[in-house]
Parts: C-alpha cells; sequence; structure tokens
C-alpha cells in the first residue's frame, strides 16, 4: 500500500496537545540516554506551525527552521481546495514560513512569511525542507498527490509552488524545478502517480530531492530540469509490500548521498535503511534496523545522526509519538543518544559533534504547537 500521506496522517493525530507559549521560550530538562548517554535538551522556541526541516548557519550562527504552516487556518476547510491521493481534502493557505533562530541573543522570529500551505483536519503539508549554499536560500514543498490536485488549487497562483523546489529572494519564494509535474510526465517509479518532495539537499551541482511519495531520488538542476538519480523500490518483509518512502537526503564525507529510509505502511519495526548512493551506480544498504527515519546528518568526525519520527513504528499501538535519536559511529555500531523528550521530531542541524538542534511535534495539526530544540550531548 503506497501511502506516505497516511503515514503524516497517522502521526498528526497520535501528537499530544501541548500549552502554547509565546516564541521565543526557554526551558532545560536533563534526560539520560538510553546506553548511559547524558543529554539536556532545552526548549528555546515555542508556538511554531508544524516545524519540519532544520538547518544550522554557520556562518551567521543561526538556526534556520521550515513551518509548514497551518493552511487555511479555518476548521470549515475554505476553497481553494483539492483531492489529494488516496481522496483526503486539502484547502489552501499563505500560512507557511522560515523561522530564524539566533544562537547568540537566544532570540527567534519569522523572516520569511505568506509561503504555501495545505491541510485538512488530520495534517498540514507546506514548505517540508531548506537548504542554505552560498548565501542562498533554498526550500522545498510538498504535496502528496498527483499534478491534477495542485490544478484543483490554482486559482491561488502562488500555489503552484507547492511539490516544487526554488530559493528565496528578497522574502519571496521564486520556484523553478516542478517536481510533481516531473512525476506526472516521466514518472520514475510508474506504479502510482503520486508526488510529495519532502527532502532537499543544495550542492554545487544542484539539488538532491528525496521524494517521499514518488519513492525516488531527483536532482534539479540550475535551470529548473530534473533528472532521476534512484529509484527505491518496493521490498517484500513477511507477508508484507513495503514500500521505501526516502524522506531525507544528505552529503556525506566521502562526497555519497546518504538516504535516510521511513518505511511504508504498516511501519514495521527495525525495518528502515540509510542507503548510500553514488550517482551514476545503484544504492546500497549503508546502516539498518531502524523504524522511522525522517531526518539524517552527519557530524565533524564523519558518524551519522539519524533521527526517527516514532522508534516503535507509527502503526504499532505501544507508542507512536516517541522519537529517537541515533548514531552511527565509525566501526558501524549505533549508540542510543536520545529518546525522552522527542515527541515526533522531524528535522536535526548538527551544530558541534554535542550539540543538535531538532524541530519536534512537527505533525500536531493544533494551532502553534511546535517547538525548536536544543540537545547538548554529555
Amino acid at each position: 500500500m503506497r501511502k506516505p500521506q497516511r503515514r503524516v496522517q497517522l502521526a498528526m493525530l497520535a501528537a499530544a496537545a501541548m500549552a502554547v507559549t509565546a516564541l521565543p521560550a526557554s526551558s532545560a530538562v536533563a534526560t539520560p540516554g538510553d546506553v548511559g548517554v547524558n543529554a539536556t535538551i532545552t526548549v528555546v522556541a515555542d508556538g511554531l506551525d508544524t516545524p519540519r526541516g532544520v538547518i544550522y548557519d554557520n556562518k551567521a550562527n543561526r538556526i534556520l527552521v521550515a513551518e509548514a504552516g497551518l493552511g487555511d487556518g479555518s476548521a470549515a476547510q475554505v476553497p481553494p481546495c483539492g483531492r489529494a491521493f488516496g481522496g483526503p481534502i486539502y484547502c489552501y493557505g499563505e500560512s507557511g514560513a522560515v523561522f530564524e533562530y539566533k544562537v547568540a541573543t537566544g532570540t527567534g522570529s519569522r523572516i520569511v512569511t505568506g509561503l504555501p500551505s495545505i491541510d485538512n483536519p488530520a495534517a498540514v503539508l507546506g514548505v517540508h525542507d531548506l537548504s542554505f549554499h552560498k548565501g542562498e536560500l533554498e526550500l522545498l514543498f510538498g504535496l502528496s498527490g498527483p499534478l491534477r490536485f495542485r490544478n484543483d488549487l490554482a486559482s491561488v497562483p502562488s500555489s503552484v509552488g507547492l511539490g516544487q523546489v526554488g530559493t528565496v529572494v528578497g522574502g519571496t519564494f521564486q520556484p523553478y524545478g516542478d517536481l510533481v509535474t516531473y512525476e506526472n510526465v516521466v514518472n520514475p517509479e510508474p506504479q502510482f502517480e503520486d508526488s510529495d518532495p519532502f527532502g532537499l539537499l543544495r550542492t554545487g551541482n544542484g539539488s538532491i530531492v528525496a521524494d517521499a511519495a514518488g519513492n525516488d531520488v531527483l536532482r534539479v538542476k540550475a535551470d529548473g530540469s530534473i533528472q532521476t538519480l534512484a529509484v527505491i523500490h518496493d521490498r517484500v518483509i513477511g507477508p508484507n509490500i513495503i514500500e521505501s518512502v526516502p524522506t531525507s537526503v544528505v552529503e556525506g564525507p566521502d562526497g555519497a548521498i546518504y538516504i535516510g529510509e521511513l518505511s511504508g505502511f504498516p511501519y514495521p519495526k527495525g525495518v528502515a535503511r540509510v542507503l548510500r548512493l553514488v550517482p551514476g551506480q545503484e544504492e546500497t544498504e549503508y546502516a539498518t534496523g531502524f523504524t522511522n527515519i525522517i531526518d539524517i546528518a552527519f557530524d565533524s568526525q564523519g558518524r551519522l545522526l539519524v533521527l526517527e519520527i516514532a522508534k516503535e513504528g507509527l502503526f504499532l499501538p505501544e507508542d507512536t509519538v516517541t522519537g529517537r535519536l541515533a548514531r552511527i559511529e565509525l566501526d558501524g555500531t549505533v549508540t542510543d543518544l536520545l529518546t525522552t523528550g522527542l515527541e515526533n521530531p522531524g528535522g536535526i542541524a548538527v551544530v558541534d559533534d554535542n550539540t543538535f538542534y531538532i524541530t519536534n511535534h512537527t505533525t500536531s495539526v493544533l494551532d502553534h504547537t511546535g517547538q525548536l530544540l536544543r540537545v547538548e550531548i554529555g
């Protein structure tokens, strides 16, 4: 069953309601890791709207967060609306944003607002990830549907930005890589026509995108043209056919592209992988045994940080909320760094080998419940 869309909905229904506080906020909790690793979690910003991807701009010493927004912000679902893959109806708004947290001063504010965002009572889709390269901010917008879904929203000109990658110039998003149209025309994994761009990596040779619904990894060149780098095929695991659902991409110290995999319905525990891709070659397995990977990042020692949105699986009754932060050591062993305090986390940014920023409560459809956490490993 191919439904990254259902994956998002399940996570959002599981998210806990949180008290709303003003931006910015700060509180710290000391938390033991699962194997004796001491970690301190500090809430540095509260009240975010569906935060997802997060990056560290080391030159400006700031954290940038992609806020998918709240769609039209109305439970009445005000048009324009469209029917996504699988039938759910989403309605258009412009509540997406980019949030900036200044590390030195501990202050935060939205530096880009009015970005495309769509929602229904169970899910919000919008700007999923962002990347910063040579002074240029790039954003990636999800959609979760075929081209005709976006066409249903086309009465609002800016809705065309959904399902695209592009740059922010003067505070305005300018799309140039149409991933949904590419899915419609090329459809690299042709089982269904469904696109939900989710993970973004800007490089000197274009932008690398993980399409969670298309089950592929794409390169968007500066002229907007797109090429397929990898198609991540389904796997048969027990009685189920499991989709890959690639959610994140990062460049490794060896120059290869590493891909984090959420794995699809029914989200069995322990089957998600980290894949290694050299363009022009078949992808290979780099690490296995994970459950629902939502983001990955390398530290300065070449160790891979793996963030899971739900460590027990998004379809298991025990716990669909608690996330997990793990580190793959250089010898291939896995160290659990943190679970307590992570509730449906969505993105990780590495400041140094012991300091990370993580977006938290990234799936709640309630207003202003997202968080930005600083995690310090002792």
